[in-house]
């Protein structure tokens, strides 16, 4: 028996050193707006390089990387920022691209007064809504030249794009107006996908709205639908339709995705009180979970996720502050991983020796 034992736990133990080689993920947390003493701050977005583009009370849209924060404008709010730098913003009724310390407008030429836009891809491609001659807001591409018109999805007046890609699709949400066999009148809000330029509807999980919030370069979308009891649940798209994330609470919103298929979002527990999320192999966790206890920040909401894995968003600082923070991934040290996946083997391995003694007993 004893001489079993030992061959089990050696062969075990001669495991950890592979399985040790993915050391767990942790995050450090960083203040993006540390000067602003007043007033909160937000991140939108962050690109492979670091950037993040953000808006600060009294002081609007800035850009932070590397521990340096450059504000652009006070009548400036960013809304996207893509891998050049180029951040999509607005200032009153005008849309505005920045671009190495200049600003080009965008003009609406659907024939509506108003244009917004939401997002920016590598291309410099914006999207967002502008009005029409119609009178209702339609999503649109635009390349700061030509504004095309993305319409909305079957019976529907209305759209907003909110995310673009690298393959210049869009997702968002449209109006969508169903008629019933029996002629019942369902009015909604969809989540929808551009294909070849035309709108996909992604439905919901049984009620009657769904947005999407975000798209990374496969097309994967990522948002949040209504279930029947009007609770929202965060998803991303696939072939067979929308995938719940996961919940932790009672609701979930998905705000940003990575080329990966790593979500990030905020969900709401019974409470009211709101919590971010990322997704870690597939499951929903809170961020709060995985930043060092002593940090003092209570992370509310995380809005983007770049292809290396870092996080922004806005949360509580120790001083009581909403501010826009980044996340860093940080690996845990090997010999603290080794020790930790050997103790549970060990524990695991003498349990098992004992059983086999207490068997024998019997």
């Amino acid at each position: 028996m004893m001489k079993k034992f030992k061959k089990q736990l050696l062969g075990l133990l001669l495991v950890v050193p592979v399985c040790s080689a993915d050391a767990a993920v942790l995050y450090s947390v960083t203040d993006l707006t540390p000067d602003l003493v007043f007033g909160s701050s937000q991140a939108v977005g962050i690109n492979d390089a670091g950037q993040v583009a953000g808006n600060a009370e009294g002081s609007g849209a800035f850009i932070a990387h590397n521990g340096t924060l450059n504000y652009l404008s006070p009548h400036f709010s960013a809304t996207g920022i893509n891998a050049g730098g180029q951040i999509a913003g607005n200032s009153g009724q005008a849309t505005l691209i920045y671009s190495n310390g200049s600003i080009t407008p965008i003009n609406n030429s659907l024939g509506g007064s108003s244009i917004y836009a939401t997002g920016i891809n590598d291309s410099g491609l914006v999207t967002g809504a502008a009005g029409t001659i119609s009178g209702n807001d339609h999503a649109f591409i635009t390349n700061s030249q030509s504004v095309q018109d993305l319409g909305a999805l079957p019976r529907g007046r209305s759209s907003v794009g909110y995310a673009i890609n690298n393959l210049g699709q869009v997702t968002g949400e449209s109006g969508t107006r169903i008629i019933t066999a029996s002629g019942t009148i369902i009015d909604g809000t969809h989540a929808f996908v551009t294909e070849n330029g035309q709108m996909r509807d992604l439905g919901t999980f049984g009620g009657n709205l769904s947005r999407g919030n975000a798209i990374n370069d496969a097309g994967v979308v990522a948002g949040h639908a209504a279930r029947a009891d009007g609770s929202l649940q965060a998803f991303i798209s696939s072939d067979n339709g929308l995938r719940a994330v996961g919940n932790l609470g009672v609701w979930s919103s998905a705000s940003g995705i990575n080329n990966a298929g790593q979500v990030v979002g905020r969900y709401g527990n019974a409470s009211g009180n709101e919590r971010a999320f990322t997704t870690i192999n597939g499951e929903m966790t809170d961020l709060n979970t995985v930043i060092a206890l002593n940090s003092g920040w209570l992370l509310l909401d995380a809005t983007d996720i770049n292809n290396s894995g870092y996080i922004v968003g806005t949360g509580l600082t120790p001083s009581g502050r909403f501010h826009a923070f980044l996340l860093t991934p940080v690996a845990v040290p090997l010999p603290a991983a080794v020790w930790l996946f050997g103790s549970a083997l060990f524990g695991w391995a003498a349990t098992s020796a004992r059983k086999s003694a207490v068997q024998l007993l019997i």
